[in-house]
């Protein structure tokens, strides 16, 4: 007895396992440290927001009429139940605002765009800075191939070129009829060219 303390020696066995397990803790608490040394918060913000916008334009992209176009949701429109905050995704206004924020807290926004057989849809995250249309900006787009926009140029088209070939048509008809005298002869403005 020493100090009032009993010691006992360890058996060869509990001197084993003691050893097998510092030996493990030590190789978890070295892992442990290698690994939170390499920890980005940064990186794992983009990753997490990366991953949001790109759940958002899915669904979104799955939203189309029988004709390929975007069914675009108007201010107030639930765009989905549940988000991964847990809310409800709404189109909060005109602009693009959407109800969800990314990793920093800026609201992400919606954007659709037209161009011929093609409609866009993408979302974005303001990135760190909060900035739009910065490098460190995070988006996500699909697209939509349709016939909306040829659909509105070949309406224009059509208008302009039928207006044309009436017109055409019109001026035609009026030079061969005063060609022919026939104009001048119920008007008496015109002579046929034998008659001169």
């Amino acid at each position: 007895m020493k100090n009032g303390y009993k010691t006992e020696k360890l058996s060869e066995d509990a001197q084993g396992q003691l050893a097998v397990t510092l030996v493990i803790l030590a190789v978890v608490s070295i892992v442990g440290l290698i690994w939170y040394s390499n920890y980005d918060p940064e990186k794992e913000n983009k990753e997490l927001s990366k991953a949001q916008v790109t759940k958002i334009v899915e669904i979104l992209d799955a939203r189309t009429n029988g004709s390929g176009v975007y069914d675009r949701p108007t201010v107030g429109d639930v765009i989905m139940n549940f988000t991964t905050s847990g809310n409800k995704l709404i189109l909060e206004s005109p602009d693009g605002k959407l109800s969800e924020a990314d990793s920093w807290g800026n609201n992400l926004t919606v954007l659709y765009t037209q161009g011929g057989f093609r409609e866009d849809v993408s979302v974005r995250s303001f990135g760190p800075d909060g900035i739009s249309h910065t490098k460190d900006d995070i988006i996500a787009k699909r697209h939509s191939v349709n016939m909306k926009g040829i659909g509105n140029g070949l309406k224009k088209n059509t208008e302009e070129f039928s207006e044309n070939t009436t017109r055409g048509a019109t001026k035609g008809i009026v030079q061969g009829l005063k060609e022919e005298g026939v104009l001048g002869h119920f008007t008496g403005k015109f002579k046929k060219k034998d008659e001169e």
